[in-house]
């Protein structure tokens, strides 16, 4: 862990001793881990009532009212600590409509967060210094001089999700191949598109690949198989909204974990998670909604961690159909839908006041007679003046790059895949 070490010298953070931290916490009791946060966040809720705008009318934590993007877009610097006065780190999030979230992070909050990445990595069979591929978009992989530089000591390699052509996938692969990539990191969607290359060209595995793990985009369980069947190792899933401090990672037991020593988390009555980042001493959140909505489970996993266990991620609220009665329908219904339907690889909704589509990327073995069964279905249980479905028609991706299943053409914009 010198390199580890070495890194933290040079770019200010300290994710060596976050690292270790974590690894110790994982397996404390709920209790333990309940009496650190307390501790976190009188110290954050000080700070914040005495060194900021927004927090400074409140007497106590249960007294601040949740607070949305919106919010903080309105009045950005209300969140700002006078106090703070280390390193910040710019960070912007384009959301779903893609309009930019600018906010910033601690050097506490940084290096929770390549803290939690590595520990998500360990489950796949990372160790580190071992080459990582970041197949991506905006949301992971930025184009800064610094930037470049750290993940150069950090041993990744870089390969944009924006061209994801036959030529770009067969070039990808030939380098994460010659580079002896270990892991491969990157967006769910992506990773699926190369899966789907590989399987249709008959190509090898890839010689001492350890694991995969997908973020950013659901992963459905379709994806899953498709990705751990092209590529010959088992696939993990990462769960993470960094502006509320909040990071899931799956181990080996493929339970997810929410790392919560390092935030507090609650839902609302609609499932959609609230989280305080307790590391984020610069601007500070506190009972953020993240949009995400996730269940939760009471099990506790083989694995031995206490973290708590992420049931299942529904999905964010915005991807929600309203059709022309109001009625509202989650994109988890669409999954429910094609679950068992082996021919139906991806899926993507557009809808307007009177009118729903559905893209299907489907193989050769997707009839007419599945078309109108589920045209059928959805006409039972969602009204609309208009229905189709289409077949592998380009997808359509937010600013960032990321797959969306669910597209409200009243409001968003959205480019081809």
């Amino acid at each position: 862990m010198l390199r580890l070490r070495f890194i933290d010298s040079v770019s200010g953070l300290k994710i060596y001793d976050v690292l270790q931290m974590l690894k110790l916490q994982q397996y404390l009791p709920k209790a333990a881990i309940d009496e650190i946060n307390r501790e976190k966040l009188d110290d954050l809720f000080a700070i914040a009532q005495q060194s900021t705008i927004h927090y400074a009318p409140y007497r106590s934590y249960k007294e601040i009212p949740v607070i949305t993007k919106k919010i903080m877009q309105q009045h950005p610097g209300h969140f700002l600590s006078r106090f703070y006065q280390d390193k910040l780190f710019k960070k912007a999030t384009g959301g779903s409509t893609g309009t930019p979230f600018n906010y910033h992070t601690s050097t506490d909050a940084q290096s929770h967060l390549w803290a939690g990445l590595i520990l998500s990595w360990e489950c796949a069979g990372y160790q580190f210094g071992d080459k990582v591929a970041f197949i991506a978009g905006s949301a992971l992989i930025k184009s800064t001089t610094k930037h470049g530089i750290f993940y150069k000591l950090m041993n990744i390699d870089l390969y944009p999700a924006a061209t994801m052509t036959a030529e770009s996938i067969g070039t990808y692969l030939g380098t994460i191949r010659q580079k002896n990539t270990k892991l491969i990191y990157g967006y769910a969607m992506a990773i699926n598109i190369i899966a789907d290359y590989i399987i249709r060209n008959n190509i090898a595995p890839l010689p001492g690949l350890c694991g995969i793990v997908c973020t950013s985009e659901m992963l459905t369980d379709k994806m899953r198989e498709n990705i751990a069947t092209a590529f010959g190792v088992k696939v993990f899933n990462q769960y993470g909204c960094n502006e509320a401090g909040i990071a899931a990672f799956e181990c080996e037991q493929h339970q997810l974990h929410l790392i919560s020593s390092r935030t507090i988390v609650e839902t609302d009555d609609e499932g959609r998670l609230i989280g305080t980042d307790l590391a984020n001493d610069a601007c500070i959140f506190m009972k953020y909604n993240t949009g995400d909505i996730v269940e939760f489970s009471d099990a506790t996993c083989s694995c031995g961690r206490k973290y708590p266990v992420i049931k299942n991620i529904v999905g964010r609220s915005s991807d929600i159909i309203t059709d022309r009665k109001n009625k509202k329908i989650h994109a988890s219904y669409f999954n429910l839908l094609f679950k068992t339907d082996k021919s139906i690889k991806q899926y993507q909704v557009f809808f307007d006041d009177g009118s729903i589509y559905i893209n299907l990327m489907v193989d050769n073995d997707f009839s007419e007679k599945r078309r109108s069964y589920y045209l059928d279905i959805i006409k039972q249980n969602l009204a609309f003046d208009t229905y189709d479905i289409k077949t592998n028609e380009q997808f359509y991706t937010s600013s960032n790059l990321k797959h969306t299943f669910i597209i409200d053409k009243r409001k968003q914009q959205y480019k081809a895949a």
